[in-house]
């Protein structure tokens, strides 16, 4: 029986030189449909959040829900996500369970980003104008809801966002318009819902500053 012929070292080397090269192109694209699916579970579980958001709005005359931010928020009950530190990478931090639209939701998993590396609890925050005390206004502390009815364009006012603070995610689950910061963990996107309800992956420069604004609260 004859011998099998081996590879010879060019032969082998030549080989490991083309997988590497698909390697280098094919990795790439991998990644990029992966951050894609990602991207497409942060988008419906936002449309989950809204919608339950408007939902309990419904039930409460029609108005939004409240929210704590900044130190003074630290282990309070009364907002729309509860946290015990802010702006701690910690996880457990964020208890969706205590926040005020959980029983419209039922899910603490979904207030997660799956690209989300803190892995908090909790990856979205709710806009910091949408409120009749806004924090641009009055600065930290319990913020009450905003009144549905006032919001006079709600397909252009942003509702919830993911910020990025020197962590990584949000610190206290509220944005604070026209100063804090909006992740671009979807290859530069940021996911952003609306106060119609709809919800669309987007650049952060691409959202007008107007968008965070609530006529007759804010100019």
């Amino acid at each position: 029986m004859p011998a099998q012929k081996g590879w010879t070292l060019i032969e082998l080397l030549t080989a490991i030189a083309v997988i590497a090269v698909l390697a280098a192109i094919l990795l790439p694209v991998l990644h990029q449909a992966r951050e894609k699916a990602r991207q497409a579970t942060c988008i419906s579980q936002l449309k989950q959040l809204t919608m339950a958001t408007l939902t309990y709005a419904q039930d409460y005359d029609e108005v939004l829900p409240c929210f704590w931010d900044y130190y003074d928020g630290e282990g309070k009950l009364g907002g729309w996500i509860f946290y015990s530190v802010f702006g701690e990478c910690l996880q457990g931090n964020f208890d969706p369970t205590k926040g005020s639209i959980y029983p419209y939701v039922r899910n603490a998993q979904i207030y997660t980003c799956p690209s989300d590396r803190c892995r908090q609890g909790n990856s979205y925050a709710y806009n910091g104008a949408l409120s009749v005390n806004p924090v641009v206004r009055v600065g930290p502390g319990f913020h009450f809801g905003f009144p549905l009815a006032a919001v006079q364009e709600p397909s252009v006012v942003v509702m919830f966002t993911e910020e990025e603070t020197h962590h990584g995610s949000t610190n206290d689950g509220h944005q604070l318009p026209n100063g804090d910061q909006t992740t671009t963990r979807h290859h530069g996107r940021s996911v952003f819902s609306f106060c119609d309800g709809h919800v669309k992956a987007l650049l952060p420069d691409s959202v007008p500053s107007p968008s965070y604004r609530y006529w007759p609260y804010l100019p």
